[in-house]
This record gives structure tokens, C-alpha cells and sequence, in this order.
């Protein structure tokens, strides 16, 4: 089983600044091909660990549709949940892009990885799932009714940004966009997590999705041209997010 274990990467998830416990991630897989298995986290895990459990474990299947028809099983369901995961997957919709197919999605993961991810995908045949290890209410705070907070939004983009990719990106594309971002590698476990192409690719995906505004919170992000046409690149679609929306400049962790 080939895994990667990923993290919203510094340069451009500097929503994750406002959480103290969001680092970066590690990748268990360096053949460069593309893997069976791909697990995802907003932080850092310890290297070659796996969870132990999927969001398929204790829910029924198929309480979920998505906006597209898909089935999801997904743990705990409740209106606010639903409303972060319709804005999801419809981001998806509207930039032209099919969506990532996903069979799980498990909000009350008991799994020690907790520890030190906020989140994982999971990508291994048919088991296409996604962990989130957030608080609730760091996802959905109810003020003046629920808002769905963008380290959650970004978060859910970036997990299910990798499962579009495990469905949508090859070897030629992934080769390109190394090239593109200066990467170190795809997914070697050997090369620090923000020189890995996959985590600087799901990262960009999810930029591109997003379709707001984050300079409020202060940080400087990569030049957006090349977030700008490393998203087409990778989806062969133009973001929902401008240029006019972010300040750039290079910045590093």
C-alpha cells in the first residue's frame, strides 16, 4: 500500500495561522507513481502511519447526496455539516471540474493521528474517504446563525482535492506541474512536505476553488500567476479565484 500523508502547505492555507495546532505533512510514498492509496492531513503525522479506522466504519451508507448524485456515508450528519459539504462539492461544479468520487466522510474520527492532523483522504480502490479531525465548532461557528469557517472550507478543499487528483491527474501532469512549482518531488517521504508536488498541487486546487478573499488575515501567498496557471495546469479549467482577490508576494512556511 503506497500513502501520503499531506497538510494544507504554509504558503497558501495561512487560514491554518489562527489554529495553533496545524503544521504541515509527510508523504509515505516515493515511487512517483500515482498511488492506490493517498491519505492526506492538515498537519504533520508521524511518518508511516496509516489510520486505523474510515469514516465508513460506523455510518450507514449513502446518507449524504451530493450535489452531483453521488451516495456518501457520512459521520456525524446534521444540517450545518451538510451545508459545508453542498458548498464543497458545488465549488467543484462550478469550476467545470467533475466530482472527486468519495465514499466516506467521518467528522468524529477516534483515531491517535488526531494528534497531530486535522484531517486525511483516503484513496485505496474503492474506499475513496475523507477524515476531518476539526472541532465542529472550528468548522461551523454560530454567529448571527452558522458560518462555515474558512480554515474548514479549506480543509475540506484540500482533502478532497487529492482524491480528485488520485482520479484525474497523471504522470504527465504531475510531471508538469513539478516543474511548473519548482517541487522537490511528487510524493517522496524522504523530501519535506512543502517541497512535495502533491501537497503544493492539492493546495493550489483548493486556492483555486476557494473563489474568496484571505489577505485579511496578513500573509503574503506565492506569486498568484503561478498558483493562477498551476491550477489550470493540473484541472485544464481557470480558478474560481482571481489574482484581484489575493496579495502576492514569495513567502516560505
Amino acid at each position: 500500500m503506497a500513502a501520503s500523508m499531506c497538510g494544507l502547505r504554509a504558503w497558501i492555507v495561512v487560514a491554518l495561522v489562527l489554529m495553533a495546532s496545524v503544521p504541515a505533512c509527510t508523504s509515505d510514498d516515493d515511487s512517483g507513481a500515482q498511488p492506490t492509496t493517498v491519505v492526506t492531513s492538515t498537519t504533520s503525522p508521524a511518518p508511516n502511519t496509516t489510520p486505523t479506522t474510515g469514516p465508513t466504519s460506523s455510518t450507514a451508507l449513502g446518507n449524504y447526496e451530493t450535489p452531483g448524485g453521488q451516495l456518501v456515508a457520512v459521520s456525524p450528519m446534521n444540517d450545518n455539516i451538510g451545508d459545508l459539504l453542498d458548498w464543497s462539492f458545488t465549488r467543484f461544479i462550478e469550476a467545470a471540474l467533475p466530482e472527486p468520487t468519495v465514499r466516506g466522510i467521518d467528522f468524529e474520527v477516534d483515531d491517535p493521528l488526531c494528534d497531530h492532523a486535522a484531517g486525511w483522504a483516503v484513496s485505496s480502490g474503492n474506499g475513496k474517504e475523507v477524515d476531518i479531525c476539526l472541532p465542529l465548532d472550528e468548522i461551523c461557528h454560530p454567529v448571527n446563525g452558522v458560518v462555515l469557517t474558512l480554515p474548514g472550507k479549506l480543509c475540506m478543499l484540500h482533502e478532497l482535492a487529492h482524491l480528485w487528483m488520485a482520479e484525474h491527474v497523471d504522470e504527465a501532469i504531475r510531471s508538469d506541474f513539478i516543474e511548473h512549482t519548482g517541487a522537490h518531488t511528487w510524493r517522496d517521504l524522504n523530501v519535506p512536505w512543502r517541497h512535495r508536488g502533491i501537497e503544493q498541487a492539492a493546495d493550489t486546487i483548493a486556492w483555486g476553488l476557494l473563489g474568496g478573499t484571505i489577505e485579511i488575515l496578513g500573509r503574503p501567498l506565492p506569486p498568484c500567476d503561478l498558483l493562477h496557471d498551476g491550477f489550470v495546469l493540473l484541472t485544464g479549467q481557470p480558478p474560481l479565484s482571481t489574482c484581484s482577490h489575493f496579495e502576492t508576494g514569495d513567502a516560505e512556511g
